[in-house]
């Protein structure tokens, strides 16, 4: 950073130094210091002032201007005056090289609480879309699992994959426990949800005396805060993947 600054000498009131530097602080521990002759004589001195710049043209531009140009000074002059704490030093002004325009530290505060506030609702919108996403994906996993079960149950005399890991009814499963029955014939892979957090697909199977067989599928909406549900055939079991006494409701998609 480049600064254009204005001293006050304390011994002198209104005696102004304007100078540019790119480190403040010690330029100013200079001044104090007697190292400087063009100051040396009116010391100490109190920073009244300063600008900050990106670029070190655009400090001394400033500088050059409020040297010679009257009308500048002036128009410093007042604000500094008027807007003078009680230790003499008036808010700093970023001056930025492309515009050159001024702003106050508390018009600064502003801008930034704005850029925080419209960056958070970007944020919450961007995440929104992403669970938008998420869902979309889940109702097309839980559609292609459907069809594969569904085709599995015509070539597989009237029942649904019901051994192996999966072999005792009304026990839930993760989907990937049923790869070894529909994977590739009837599914390239088994989908996983896209979070997979705390839960995956879950499937569950049974058989009620004197009916065919019945699946249910768990699609867990829940993972991104939303309502779980369940898909089941006509027979099947309301109660399957309850949690405590609360229900799994139906899709209704």
């Amino acid at each position: 950073m480049y600064y254009v600054y204005i001293l006050e000498s304390t011994k002198r009131l209104e005696e102004l130094y304007i100078g540019s530097t790119n480190n403040l602080k010690r330029r100013f521990t200079e001044h104090n210091a007697g190292k400087k002759f063009s100051t040396n004589r009116y010391k100490p001195w109190r920073l009244i002032y300063y600008g900050a710049f990106t670029e070190e043209s655009s400090a001394r531009n400033r500088e050059h201007n409020l040297k010679y140009n009257g009308n500048a000074m002036r128009e410093l002059k007042k604000r500094i005056y008027t807007n003078k704490n009680p230790d003499g030093f008036t808010p700093h002004h970023f001056l930025s090289a492309k515009s050159g325009a001024g702003f106050t530290l508390i018009e600064l505060l502003v801008v930034i609480s704005i850029i925080a506030l419209l960056a958070s609702v970007t944020l919450i919108a961007l995440n929104d879309s992403r669970i938008k996403a998420r869902n979309t994906k889940r109702k097309e996993d839980a559609a292609q699992i459907r069809k594969a079960l569904d085709l599995y149950y015509h070539d597989n005399g009237s029942v649904y994959p019901n051994g192996g890991a999966v072999g005792t009814p009304n026990n839930e499963t993760d989907i990937q426990n049923l790869s070894s029955f529909l994977v590739p014939k009837y599914l390239s892979q088994l989908p996983n949800d896209p979070k997979n957090s705390p839960k995956n697909y879950q499937y569950v199977w049974g058989q009620s005396a004197g009916s065919p067989q019945d699946y249910g599928l768990l699609i867990p909406f829940g993972n991104d805060n939303g309502q779980n549900c369940k898909w089941i055939t006509p027979n099947g079991n309301d109660n399957w993947f309850k949690v405590g006494p609360t229900k799994v409701p139906n899709c209704n998609y």
